[in-house]
């Protein structure tokens, strides 16, 4: 009901020309992304299609995604990394049954794993302050 939502309400579509203020698109972004990252993870767990395919949104994978890593909020980098670790998983379930698929899907996984910025990697200093939003993608 919410990505039906998200929808009605246009937060799939660019609102830059809406001289919306930078915390208002920020916040239409965020709950744009949370719907997506949600639909893909009940698509998994029930192995069925997601509701909101990647060609329905016409935006930035999350609100800062132009701004280098380092000046990019712990919350955006983890949506980001677990964005892209559902990308994988769908991919795995459409996958599954070929070899080179499945090694091909592996690499990508570790590939995904190996461009984790180190803040969102899990150590003791990260867990240690890290918001709920860490521990999910871990």
């Amino acid at each position: 009901m919410a990505c039906r939502l998200a929808f009605d309400m246009g937060l799939n579509l660019d609102c830059s020309t809406l001289g919306l203020s930078t915390q208002e698109e920020h916040i239409r972004h965020m709950v744009l992304w949370a719907c997506v990252v949600h639909d893909q993870s009940w698509a998994l767990f029930l192995g069925r299609p997601t509701t909101i395919k990647s060609s329905d949104v016409a935006m930035p994978r999350f609100p800062d995604i132009s701004q280098p890593a380092t000046t990019k909020s712990l919350k955006s980098q983890i949506y980001e990394a677990l964005r892209g670790l559902m990308d994988l998983a769908a991919k795995t379930l459409d996958e599954i049954g070929g070899h080179q698929a499945m090694a091909s899907l592996d690499r990508e996984l570790h590939f995904w794993f190996q461009s984790l910025p180190l803040r969102l990697r899990w150590t003791p200093e990260n867990v240690k302050d890290a918001p709920f939003s860490f521990f999910i993608l871990q």
